[in-house]
């Protein structure tokens, strides 16, 4: 969006993190993809920790001790530039906490981008049902104070309207809009090759959750079960490799073939936790680990596999994923076949639409054994090579310039607005 704005009519600044600080598990650096924003848009970028000596900076209220030099420079850069709109995009979640400073500096319209639906998200494993309760009335208090907000599926965007339905402001409606993750079609241009007639290689980008395995866990923090809160039981094996892998060794039992001519290959991050689900799958010597790769790097190997998978949550009868892995629209924009072991919701109403996909539950093995055996077919018969395997008109609502064109619209739509309260 940092690249594309500016040209839409937007002057953009982006307040950030310093590029030296300690990155995580879900930070990787990739300097390839800061060089793709030009000179269009400027880059503040904040040390974690403030130059000794001076005034010692009064606190913002509600920002953990990290976060408080990029607080302070988001006020700074408001107050002098006095923009027509703060986007704030999410998470951290406590970002939220910048709203009344913010309306004290500027009268910009303030948005929200929630990357994820926050208090309304399956995924997170709460302490207890307090902190819970306390992440809902967090986010419905930054609700109620902002002027618009960013859900990144339809599903995330009905639910929000669902769960806080009598408690938002008159005409909310029309301050929430649904913009999805995307691709850049620039990345896949020249990179589509007829898929290896001697190895059917299944490839996977991205970072896995293994450490929820039962092998992985500690015997305290199974005991601490009963305690811990979630919206809903999912099963979060389905967002490891394990069910993939113990369908790849039952059928390398039952065909020959398929035990000659199937890999797997995981690109992203790698951990103990990952290591050991792959060495207890009894097929360990089919996987290769190459670790983190640059985007480009990773995109080719999208557009060179034989085919793709794509992992989801275990979902509950009755309740659809409110999220859509990043991931799903690079791979629809790959051409590749997917293997997309994942629940009812956008997701899979997404690949249905697009085509090319096979699609199965996460929590059934049969039903993963079934895919990935009719899989392994239509490689071998030479059925993914030619055109038409995937509906591009659909692939190409998501490609980044046209959902910028969509945030364009919407932030537009905002600034016609009167400026919220806070509460």
């Amino acid at each position: 969006m940092a690249r594309e704005l500016p040209g839409l009519g937007w002057e953009t600044t982006v307040v950030t993190r310093s590029d030296s600080h300690r990155q995580g598990r879900w930070e990787s650096g990739d300097d390839s993809l800061l060089e793709r924003i030009g000179l269009e848009a400027l880059v503040e970028r904040v040390p974690d920790r403030e130059a000794e000596g001076g005034v010692t900076p009064s606190l913002l209220p509600g920002l953990p001790p990290i976060a408080q030099p990029l607080g302070r420079r988001v006020i700074e850069v408001a107050r002098r530039e006095q923009p027509s709109v703060v986007l704030l995009t999410m998470s951290p979640f406590f970002l939220s906490e910048l709203v009344e400073p913010l309306r004290a500096v500027c009268d910009a319209r303030i948005v929200v981008d929630l990357r994820d639906p926050w208090a309304l998200d399956y995924w997170p494993i709460y302490r207890d049902r307090g902190r819970f309760r306390r992440q809902e009335e967090l986010m419905l208090r930054c609700l109620r104070s902002i002027d618009g907000v960013v859900m990144n599926t339809p599903s995330a965007r009905t639910e929000v309207l669902r769960f806080f339905a009598g408690r938002l402001p008159d005409g909310f409606e029309s301050r929430i809009a649904t913009i999805e993750n995307g691709y850049d079609a620039a990345d896949f241009e020249g990179i589509r090759e007829s898929c290896d007639r001697d190895v059917l290689e299944i490839v996977h980008t991205g970072t896995f959750h293994c450490e929820h395995l039962p092998c992985n866990r500690s015997f305290l923090d199974r005991l601490l079960d009963f305690r811990r809160h979630e919206r809903a039981g999912i099963d979060r094996s389905g967002r490891t490799p394990q069910h993939l892998l113990q369908a790849a060794s039952t059928l390398s039992e039952r065909c020959r073939d398929f035990d000659r001519e199937v890999r797997f290959r995981f690109v992203g991050h790698v951990d103990p936790s990952l290591e050991r689900c792959i060495e207890h799958s009894g097929i360990a010597s089919k996987v290769e680990l190459p670790g983190y790769l640059p985007h480009e790097q990773s995109v080719t190997a999208l557009g060179r596999a034989g085919a793709l998978f794509l992992p989801g949550a275990g979902l509950p009868a009755g309740i659809e994923d409110l999220i859509v892995p990043g991931k799903t629209y690079e791979y629809i924009a790959s051409g590749r076949p997917i293997l997309a072991a994942i629940g009812h919701g956008d997701g899979r109403r997404l690949l249905e639409e697009a085509g090319g996909a096979y699609i199965c539950d996460p929590s059934d093995p049969d039903s993963i054994v079934d895919q990935l055996k009719r899989l392994h077919h239509d490689w071998r018969t030479g059925l993914f090579e030619g055109e038409g395997t995937r509906d591009m008109s659909v692939v190409q609502r998501y490609e980044r310039a046209n959902l910028a064109a969509n945030l364009s619209a919407f932030l537009e739509s905002i600034l016609e607005h009167a400026p919220a309260t806070c509460d």
